[in-house]
């Protein structure tokens, strides 16, 4: 049994978010049951080694939590450490915000830290995890991407639509990364939740373009013009510290 459910999660491997695969799909493409595959699901959903989103399954979460170093040349855990002084320092000039750390991992953004204040944080804010064509985070480290990559991780689209303001087609998002190329900045304007904007700018280091994301979320009554400045201080401030610990 073991050999089999290996087998079912190295045929969801290359499955993104944007076009989860469902029964049919799976039992086809590994030769299993489509009974076997069902039974096999049921069990892999509860460990959270995959998650059953609309349309299919894909890789669970508790995958990247087996790994300190998921492809982005710093250790996450090093990372999220040497960020904290900075996502501190930086709630402290918008204490009404959420302010958080994420990576790209695979096709979706992997929230490492998030600081909020005493209201309720918006409820994005409070996933691990969030897919990476409709949030600032997500475009603005895919835009550091080659587009042959992008074009890999999120396949042909449409992508899924979460809100009316959502960029769901290639075209659209294409452009949309090729703006915050120039300005180093990504918006994300009620994209992912109504209600809700974002700002996100990049961690660079000397060996990797935005290994990194810091942003700051709030309500769709924000003013964003001066958050990418006060994004800018926290980002520069960790990748200097974190230049130490970056791996060739």
């Amino acid at each position: 049994m073991l050999d089999k459910a290996l087998l079912l999660m190295e045929t969801l491997a290359p499955v993104t978010d944007a076009a989860p695969m469902g029964v049919s799909e799976l039992a086809r493409r590994s030769g299993l049951a489509k009974s076997t595959v069902h039974r096999l699901l049921r069990h892999l959903v509860i460990l959270d080694l995959v998650l059953a989103i609309e349309g299919g399954y894909i890789l669970g979460d508790r995958l990247a939590g087996w790994t300190n170093s998921i492809g982005i040349g710093v250790d996450v855990a090093q990372l999220r450490c040497a960020a904290v002084p900075y996502l501190v320092e930086l709630h402290k000039v918008v204490p009404t915000a959420v302010v958080s750390l994420g990576i790209l991992s695979g096709a979706r953004v992997r929230y490492l830290d998030s600081i909020h204040g005493h209201h309720p944080p918006p409820a994005a804010a409070l996933s691990a995890w969030a897919p990476v064509h409709c949030t600032a985070i997500g475009k603005l480290l895919l835009a550091y991407r080659p587009s042959i990559d992008v074009a890999e991780l999120l396949g042909p689209g449409p992508y899924p639509r979460y809100t009316p303001h959502t960029r769901c087609t290639p075209a659209e998002l294409g452009q949309e990364l090729r703006s915050i190329r120039v300005r180093g900045t990504a918006f994300d304007r009620q994209e992912f939740r109504v209600g809700m904007v974002c700002v996100a700018a990049p961690v660079h280091t000397i060996h990797r373009p935005a290994v990194a994301a810091i942003s700051i979320s709030d309500t769709a009554q924000a003013d964003l013009a001066e958050l990418p400045r006060h994004l800018h201080r926290a980002t520069v401030g960790l990748a200097r510290a974190i230049q130490d610990i970056d791996i060739e």
